[in-house]
């Protein structure tokens, strides 16, 4: 099999809460199960337009970010536009999720979202902070934390990404996330593949089967996944406490 290419929008930048790192986990997971890995940092327009990738990560980009003048959101949206007409796997994490539809300051001034998804992003006063926040996908649930002022809210509730177990989401309806075809987004920092190992190689049985090929677990995961769990654990301790 040809190197996996993993490419991480803006590396620098839509890195808030280290989630860029979720494309170092999940090539770390590939590798530990005999995938030749390659992350490729699309931190420049041309970049973006000429990327050949096999998955997409995008982080969480600090607010002031989302205002820039200087974002290149023309080519930031071809390539998500592209990759989703192409079922590459996709994981956009909190403003990296938001960014992706309309979005609307807390003043009520319009923020020049991509318009990619028809996902409505409203941010107000109240800042959302959840440790050990969990989301039941309805295959699993997902923990991690969440740090937004944000309210989702989209048309179709079946496409939420789970619902709400601990914590706020999308802050509507109990509903957290998106997931559409071959995208997941959600609020949850962690970073997100770090903490949940069963959602980390399905992303990866997904990338591999674009290409035919099927996911084997190394047995070197199980040690990684025993740190997972215990992280998990102390996340929930934190937030019974």
């Amino acid at each position: 099999m040809n190197v996996v290419r993993i490419g991480v929008v803006l590396p620098a930048t839509f890195n808030l809460n280290a989630d860029a790192a979720n494309a170092r986990v999940l090539a770390k997971r590939l590798t530990l199960s005999g995938v030749d890995t390659e992350i490729v940092a699309l931190d420049e327009p041309e970049s973006m337009a000429r990327a050949e990738l096999d998955a997409l990560i995008i982080g969480s980009p600090s607010s002031s970010i989302l205002t820039d003048p200087n974002l290149p959101r023309a080519e930031i949206a071809d390539l998500v536009a592209a990759s989703l007409d192409r079922s590459i796997p996709i994981l956009a994490v909190s403003n990296g999720f938001h960014l992706l539809g309309a979005m609307t300051g807390r003043d009520g001034e319009i923020i020049e979202g991509l318009g990619v998804i028809p996902v409505r992003t409203t941010f107000g006063r109240k800042q959302h902070v959840s440790i050990g926040a969990r989301v039941d996908t309805g295959s699993y649930e997902l923990i991690g934390v969440e740090n937004h002022n944000a309210r989702v809210e989209f048309d179709d509730i079946e496409h939420q990404l789970g619902g709400v177990v601990r914590g706020t989401g999308n802050d509507w309806r109990g509903s957290e996330g998106y997931s559409r075809g071959s995208l997941t987004a959600t609020h949850l920092h962690g970073p997100l593949f770090a903490l949940n190992p069963a959602f980390a190689d399905n992303f990866c049985r997904e990338l591999l089967a674009r290409r035919g090929a099927t996911f084997v677990r190394g047995a070197a995961l199980d040690d990684l996944d025993r740190l997972s769990l215990a992280a998990a654990a102390h996340l929930d301790r934190r937030a019974s406490s």
